[in-house]
């Protein structure tokens, strides 16, 4: 299989795409950590055992149940982090 039906463009954008996901998971692996739910966590958010999975970032407590990857959870770590820096 080669890549004789994608133009130099379309290329060009395939590679980026993959560069940036690569850029983002390293991201992330590096700076969201997915931990258990520390108890403190858990009695002031009231959670039930259900919970399993967390991580904090900025003060913020993302939780998850077992099922949830934990990229999904870095993910939403990261998209908080965007969303609350300052410029």
């Amino acid at each position: 299989m080669g890549f004789s039906g994608l133009s130099k463009f379309s290329l060009k954008v395939l590679l980026a795409a993959f560069l940036f996901t690569l850029a983002l998971n390293a991201s992330t692996r590096e700076s969201f950590k997915v931990t258990t739910v520390p108890p403190e966590i858990r009695r002031d958010m009231n959670l039930p055992g259900f919970y399993q999975k967390c991580v904090v970032i900025r003060g913020f407590s993302i939780v998850g149940s077992p099922k949830v990857s934990d990229f999904a959870l870095k993910e939403a770590a990261y998209l908080i982090d965007k969303m609350t820096i300052k410029y």
